[in-house]
């Protein structure tokens, strides 16, 4: 027996063509690595160059639309995914690099527009629901969930590395799960409830464990911070409706609340709308969210959450589902929400 033993075989010449195309940009990728480290500060065409290759790096794991594995496995051979995190780790290195908390300052927005750049890559790298690619990053889990919400794109990244991956999904620590209701506590984002939704579940199968977590930090005992938005049945003589709380015990009219969000969303949201209008948008879009997330903690008739969120606590009263599908003033999209859903709630 031989500790050493090998063998030697020939490869096929586009293979080796896909080697030394992912090879010759490691040493760039490298460069960009040693500079932030060392402190050198980022001008735009640098910034242009590096994310000129990080696009390459992003579209050669991908042909035809579909993920190609034997491309995506390159990156981890040739360590290209400790070079990424890297990438996303060392700008922001005290005492020489940027604070993260400021990275979306104007005068950052080099060193945010990799960090883009790299997260595309990553997200490229988890196509195809390899879990081999999956549980190669699952080791960073922790890294990558320090840089959400500081508008890296971490987040969508990091919940497309979990979804439906029970032996990820079994390594999430209650910590982890405090950090996003902490989030949630600094500010409403729709995608922090996505994430804890898709904790939720696995493949249609319940994680009871995951639901009554979230269920205790989120809505039992932090009900009166006002994470996610009370809804209140309503009713006038013959017209009944529902009201949304938009701040502590100020609430408004649920189709006036969803009417401002989708008028922000159909003028395209942000860019050169109103601050105004994308914050209308973003709390349609997090009510919607509200809606999938209870679903997904009361999936597998949990009766925990159900308890909690349709009789002790009140967050979906009995009437809201009937109230809402039956209300013509809502549109089709938020009403299908319901049927979808909120109905296995009952």
């Amino acid at each position: 027996c031989y500790d050493d033993a090998f063998t030697i075989s020939k490869v096929d010449r586009d293979d080796v063509l896909l080697f030394n195309r992912v090879a010759a940009l490691v040493p760039v990728l490298a460069k960009y690595v040693a500079d932030t480290r060392a402190g050198r500060p980022l001008a735009t065409a640098a910034a242009s160059r590096i994310i000129r290759v990080l696009h390459q790096l992003r579209d050669f794991q991908v042909s035809n639309g579909l993920p190609v594995k034997k491309r995506q496995k390159l990156l981890r051979h040739l360590r290209v995914i400790e070079l990424l995190k890297a990438m996303l780790e060392t700008p922001f290195e005290q005492p020489r690099g940027v604070p993260i908390a400021e990275v979306t300052q104007g005068r950052n927005r080099n060193v945010r527009n990799v960090c883009h750049a790299v997260y595309a890559v990553l997200g490229a790298y988890l196509l195809g629901a390899s879990r081999k690619n999956e549980l190669y990053i699952a080791k960073y889990i922790d890294f990558f969930q320090s840089q959400i919400g500081f508008g890296l794109k971490a987040a969508v990244m990091l919940m497309e590395l979990v979804r439906d991956n029970r032996r990820i999904l079994d390594r999430v620590q209650e910590s982890q799960i405090d950090r996003f209701i902490e989030l949630l506590r600094q500010k409403k984002n729709a995608r922090y409830l996505d994430f804890l939704s898709v904790l939720c579940v696995c493949n249609g199968a319940p994680i009871p464990r995951n639901q009554n977590y979230i269920v205790k930090r989120l809505l039992v005992e932090n009900r009166d911070s006002r994470l996610v938005y009370l809804t209140e049945p309503r009713q006038k003589g013959d017209d009944a409706w529902v009201e949304v709380e938009t701040s502590k015990d100020r609430f408004v009219r649920l189709e006036d609340f969803i009417r401002q969000g989708t008028q922000a969303a159909a003028s395209g949201g942000g860019g050169g709308a109103s601050a105004a209008a994308t914050a209308a948008e973003e709390k349609y879009k997090f009510v919607m969210q509200t809606l999938e997330l209870f679903g997904r903690l009361a999936q597998g008739r949990n009766e925990y959450a159900l308890r909690v969120i349709t009789e002790e606590l009140g967050y979906l009263p009995y009437r809201e589902p009937y109230l809402c599908m039956t209300d013509r003033r809502l549109p089709p999209a938020f009403r299908a929400k319901y049927p979808a859903h909120v109905l296995p709630l009952f």
